[in-house]
């Protein structure tokens, strides 16, 4: 004979499974709290969370992509982080600049994918031409295409000293030589 279930109990779905409910109110809990965090909620800052960012980013990940992450503070929080810490912006500045090596490495990659034929050329040129872009602009001392010269020390400038035949001569020459190069 089947068992009559009384009317008083609570139904069995409620407490049929109090881990899974449990472990449901968790990830609740987690996702507003990922959610919150994403629009504005504060983030408590420590140093893990500080490691954390400097390492992927010099690594090679985007700022953007890592707080994306559910326990990363939001982008615009690290923004707000780099403004009001010179010290976070130093180390944050020297991982940029170690992710311009993570570009090169990743344009050799590309390179040799394209040199085995596991790469179309013209995919592997648009690929390139991007990494080299991020290079260039990461660590512009280390793969920048522009060479800064900086002079230091003295210029000495000695008058020249010619009378009026000599300058008059010396000025044709120039004009002769201006309208040569222009073909007149």
């Amino acid at each position: 004979m089947a068992k009559q279930r009384d009317p008083a109990a609570p139904p069995k779905a409620a407490g049929a499974r109090p881990k899974a409910a449990k472990r449901a109110a968790e990830a609740a809990v987690a996702a507003a709290q990922a959610v919150a965090r994403r629009r504005g909620g504060q983030t408590i800052r420590t140093p893990e969370i500080i490691d954390e960012i400097l390492e992927r980013i010099s690594a090679g990940e985007s700022l953007r992509g890592l707080c994306s992450d559910g326990h990363m503070p939001a982008w615009r929080t690290v923004m707000d982080w780099l403004r009001s810490d010179p010290d976070f912006a130093a180390a944050y500045a020297s991982a940029r600049e170690a992710q311009g090596d993570v570009m090169d490495d990743r344009i050799m990659e590309v390179a040799e994918a394209v040199r085995q034929g596991a790469m179309d050329p013209q995919a592997g040129r648009v690929v390139l031409g991007a990494y080299q872009w991020r290079a260039e602009r990461l660590a512009p001392r280390v793969y920048g295409s522009v060479t800064n010269v900086r002079h230091s020390g003295g210029v000495a400038v000695a008058p020249i000293e010619m009378d009026d035949d000599h300058a008059v001569r010396a000025a044709n020459a120039i004009i002769d030589g201006v309208r040569e190069s222009r073909g007149g």
